[in-house]
């Protein structure tokens, strides 16, 4: 294990190392892909819907409290709720109600829907914000929150093809708008593609909008906005990694970015890219993650910074999953956390360095910031 200063090893950073929590044999959730997975404030992760090799949808809630061991349903309440689907999407808005969630669109046994379903308690309870949105019914678009409580939906399969069309969301879903002055963007039509909202070190914020499945074929270009997606320009008009219609894709700190996975129409994936200035520069941390190879899973940031990750479900070549991986490793956290112990306690034995000044002001020089931003309960785990 090597010690580098100014940051320890690769396998500390979101993405490069991960270990299976959750295998696919264990009874929890069945395996699914096309689902919706969202991390709570308070650290509960919960899971919403999806689909088993295209034969069925569901319309079930699952609930974690132990970042992802162990999962439990949701009770349906008596009150209405959305129904089985896949290919949706849900958002956690952006505003000081901790917990409001919104659901938008997807796809039933024989139905595309365009409703808009809220829950303020996280998704134990729903109520229907729009039985029927002005955009058209889909599924395989993607949605972010924007400040404010706003929304931003792009994209997805609706009956005749591929869209490329983008709405505001404003009350929660309730009342819509296109984006822009049109509301048609300048990028190809596509569905399952990847969408994200980054936090600048400038402190404003992007869209990066990349990859996906079109008309003419599998994509990998990147584009962004810069004003929350009423206009668009072209980053990358091909990417370093190769076309794939749905990979995870997770916003980080400092403008950055992970894309994880995808199928490219002949081969599942399994690679993980890391792209900086908002998806401009692009590198590859593994050519081959030690998940199984998949498309349209779920990968989940447990804090703003994504310093920790969980990956869900998805689909392989011949079967939906149901296994749950997080990034990084905390077996590598806990033995980096060792060496740091031990080292401190050399040093303050040699040199005299309290173990005050140490923690202050060395140990942020010697683990990169992610680590220190990691939740305290998977550091001490």
């Amino acid at each position: 294990m090597d010690l580098c200063l100014g940051g320890l090893t690769d396998e500390l950073h979101a993405g490069h190392s991960w270990r299976r929590i959750v295998s696919g044999r264990e009874g929890h959730w069945p395996g699914r892909s096309d689902h919706a997975a969202l991390a709570m404030p308070l650290g509960e992760v919960r899971l919403f819907g999806g689909v088993n090799k295209g034969a069925w949808c569901y319309g079930d809630t699952w609930k974690s409290s132990d970042a992802g061991a162990t999962w439990s349903p949701v009770p349906r309440s008596g009150a209405p709720r959305w129904g089985p689907r896949s290919g949706h999407t849900v958002v956690l808005l952006d505003e000081p109600a901790p917990c409001r969630i919104v659901l938008l669109g997807g796809v039933g046994r024989a139905k595309l829907f365009d409703d808009v379903w809220e829950s303020v308690d996280g998704g134990d309870s729903w109520h229907e914000r729009c039985g029927q949105s002005l955009w058209r019914a889909r599924y395989g678009h993607r949605t972010v929150a924007l400040r404010g409580g706003r929304l931003f939906m792009c994209g997805g399969v609706t009956t005749g093809g591929c869209l490329a069309d983008a709405w505001h969301g404003l009350d929660g879903g309730a009342s819509w708008a296109p984006a822009g002055s049109t509301g048609n963007m300048p990028w190809q039509a596509r569905a399952a593609h990847g969408l994200v909202r980054l936090k600048l070190p400038a402190g404003h914020d992007v869209l990066v909008l990349l990859a996906g499945t079109g008309e003419s074929g599998f994509l990998n270009d990147v584009w962004c906005s810069e004003d929350q997606g009423s206009s668009w320009h072209l980053t990358l008009e091909q990417a370093p990694w190769s076309a794939r219609s749905g990979p995870a894709v997770v916003p980080l700190a400092g403008g950055r970015l992970l894309l994880l996975g995808g199928y490219t129409g002949c081969e599942y994936l399994a690679d993980v890219w890391v792209g900086s200035d908002a998806g401009s520069s692009w590198t590859q941390l593994t050519a081959a993650a030690p998940w199984t190879p998949r498309y349209c899973h779920a990968c989940v940031p447990m804090n703003e910074e994504g310093s920790a990750l969980l990956l869900l479900g998805g689909h392989a070549q011949d079967s939906s999953l149901c296994d749950v991986w997080e990034s990084p490793s905390r077996s590598e956290v806990l033995c980096h956390a060792i060496v740091m112990m031990l080292l401190g306690r050399r040093i303050e034995k040699r040199h005299g360095v309290t173990r005050e000044i140490w923690r202050r002001y060395v140990v942020p020089y010697l683990l990169c910031a992610d680590i220190l931003a990691m939740p305290t309960d998977l550091k001490k785990k």
